[in-house]
């Protein structure tokens, strides 16, 4: 989790993650924001569906209001077969990037 002010805070993790079942590797990147009342769910895209493509963030660095950068991994969990993804939020949409 990172706040930029006490009203502007990003916190950062995964959901419906299911690491081996029949080798899909299932989950997606989550975020979630505080606006100092109460925490709302963002929308961050998919990195893709197919065998492999599980997204998850690990962690979250916000310097300003509306400008934070999440770091984390793409595909299996714990595999060589796995690489980094970023994900960058504007304060209204997430945009993401792959490392290899």
């Amino acid at each position: 989790m990172s706040c930029a002010a006490a009203k502007s805070c990003l916190a950062v993790g995964y959901v419906d993650i299911d690491v081996n079942v029949n080798d899909a590797y299932t989950g997606q990147a989550a975020a979630t924001r505080w606006n100092g009342e109460s925490w709302a769910a963002t929308t961050v895209p998919a990195p893709g569906q197919s065998k492999g493509k599980a997204s998850a963030f690990n962690a979250v660095s916000c310097p300003a209001t509306g400008r934070c950068v999440a770091v984390g991994q793409l595909g299996p969990y714990d595999s060589d077969k796995s690489g980094g993804v970023a994900g960058f939020w504007n304060g209204k949409s997430w945009k993401l990037g792959t490392t290899p």
